[in-house]
């Protein structure tokens, strides 16, 4: 048998011009590797950037179950709140109390003559407060009840800013809310 693999007309180089040189190989072979590493570098890193993104989102929020008036238990948040703060967007029983310290009254007393039929303002007019009075007393009471919740870690300064906004309103407003509150 004859083995032509081997005879001196293969071994010449128009004999290997189809093949190319195993340095070649090895340097293609190279080049994927690299391609290969660097994708899988990429790849690592764009997973590892959305991941610490990830975390950062879920943990730098704040709690807004106080902003949208979620009550406790609706919101696993809210179960989280230090002690002595409820679902409620403020205090009203500091608020009571410090309308009542400032109409002085207690807040039985009020409540007694809400129930009977009067306004927070008739009841003022009736302790010879001014219009202008029972609002500084009305706003001093809820400046007071927000600072309150907010050392104890019940809400934020941008709930406390948007407390006061809101529920400093006119005068009729304030006495219809003032005098909802003390119905209980």
């Amino acid at each position: 048998m004859h083995d032509t693999r081997n005879t001196p007309e293969n071994d010449s180089p128009a004999a290997y011009a189809g093949q190319q040189p195993l340095d070649k190989r090895l340097e293609r072979k190279k080049r994927g590797h690299i391609a290969a590493l660097f994708f899988l570098f990429c790849g690592s890193l764009v997973i590892l950037g959305g991941g610490g993104v990830l975390i950062w989102q879920l943990t730098s929020h704040n709690d807004t179950s106080a902003i949208y008036n979620i009550p406790a238990g609706k919101s696993s948040a809210a179960a989280k709140q230090p002690a002595g703060c409820t679902g409620a967007r403020q205090p009203l029983d500091v608020i009571q109390q410090q309308t009542a310290r400032g109409m002085h009254l207690t807040v039985a007393q009020i409540q007694a003559r809400v129930l009977a039929g009067k306004t927070i303002a008739q009841i003022a007019t009736q302790q010879g407060l001014t219009k202008t009075q029972l609002r500084n007393v009305e706003v001093q009471a809820l400046q007071y009840a927000n600072n309150h919740w907010l050392s104890m870690g019940c809400i934020t300064q941008q709930d406390v800013q948007a407390n006061m906004q809101r529920d400093t309103g006119s005068t009729v407003y304030m006495d219809e809310e003032f005098t909802s509150w003390f119905k209980g």
